[in-house]
């Protein structure tokens, strides 16, 4: 039942069949072809915790792409048991497994959206009613501006700080998202936007980061904060989906003793995204942020046994035999005897007649 990024969103790994589309994380390509599905029965199952907070399940032969910390460059594909004797003898935390490529586009064709994505970010933090905008940027309502251009709508000054868009386009997307009057813990981003091409997924996250996100002057690191559970769980989305790493706490609601009154919980979400995908439109704080000069890769922390559980294996048809399972990870297909064969005439150019033990 492990979830595997398809064209039409998550789908679990026992309901794939030959010929299936599913993502390609290494971006080349937009999707690749499932070849083989050999079942496994029922065997012990391992769970396996990365060291931002993700984890999966697979059996001890379930093979894995891994560099060594000091050469990323080089990578090795070895099977979950040598995972596990390198737990036992302290090494793990020497290797390092491989993140999406920002530009994975799990969605071919581009799903159609009724509201611009950066404006759906922009009204995810800083929206209320369908119209509205508070905000005290001076850059925010120009950037609004432009992107109503492009339907002829038009943002206008309000208040101090409330700004309204005059577009009946906009409001009838908003609506039709059902997101309108919705309250700032109730807020969420559409599927069509989650699962979409790389510009519209990077343009709803820096509406979002533009609002509700905030960068220490100098750093890379990325904190965005919302009373939404779910709005938490789609930017985590967005964020494994452009190659970005984070992680999440809570801040559990706090009493006003002198007016009584209490808040929410707020979710922090701590985001590093790699060198290349810019977090923010607005200048100002795209000014203050250190962009990353390292790759982005993800550690693994712990291996436990987990039981034992009915399993299933894929063959895939990209040439890098990788793809994405729950939470953006990407692990690597199996070693059937067809892939055996292809990986050999691949890597030694041999089209003899070949024993595959």
């Amino acid at each position: 039942n492990t979830p595997i990024l398809t064209p039409s969103g998550w789908e679990a790994i026992g309901n794939l069949r030959v010929g299936d589309l599913i993502a390609n994380p290494d971006g080349v390509t937009p999707t690749q072809t499932v070849v083989g599905v050999p079942p496994q029965g029922i065997i012990p199952i391992y769970r396996l915790d990365f060291e931002d907070g993700v984890s999966t399940y697979c059996s001890k032969d379930h093979l894995w792409k891994y560099s060594h910390k000091d050469d990323l460059p080089n990578h090795v594909v070895q099977n979950t048991q040598v995972l596990i004797d390198r737990q036992d003898r302290g090494t793990l935390n020497e290797i390092r497994f491989p993140l999406v490529e920002a530009n994975i586009s799990p969605s071919p064709p581009v799903r159609k959206i009724r509201v611009d994505p950066y404006l759906l970010g922009v009204y995810l933090g800083d929206g209320s009613g369908c119209r509205t905008i508070t905000t005290g940027d001076v850059e925010m309502p120009t950037l609004i501006q432009q992107r109503l251009a492009r339907t002829f709508g038009t943002i206008t000054h309000s208040r101090k700080y409330d700004w309204t868009i005059k577009d009946q386009s906009f409001v009838n997307g908003i609506h039709s998202y059902d997101l309108e009057g919705k309250r700032s813990w109730e807020k969420y981003v559409p599927a069509d936007y989650l699962f979409n091409n790389y510009e519209t997924r990077l343009e709803v996250l820096q509406g979002l980061l533009d609002t509700d996100g905030y960068n220490r002057a100098g750093t890379s690191m990325i904190t965005y904060t919302t009373t939404s559970e779910m709005l938490q769980r789609n930017v985590m989305h967005l964020v494994r989906s452009l190659g970005g790493k984070c992680n999440t706490r809570s801040r559990l609601p706090v009493k006003n003793k002198e007016e009584g009154t209490s808040h929410r919980r707020a979710y922090l979400v701590n985001i590093w995204l790699p060198t290349g995908v810019p977090p923010f439109k607005l200048q100002r704080r795209l000014a203050g942020y250190k962009w990353p000069t390292k790759k982005l890769t993800r550690t693994l922390v712990k291996i436990e046994w987990a039981g034992t559980a009915e399993c299933v294996c894929i063959s895939v048809s990209s040439p890098s035999r990788l793809y994405t399972c729950n939470d953006f990870i990407v692990t690597h297909n199996t070693l059937s005897v067809l892939t055996a064969r292809r990986e050999v005439i691949r890597e030694r150019q041999l089209v003899w007649r070949m024993i595959v033990l």
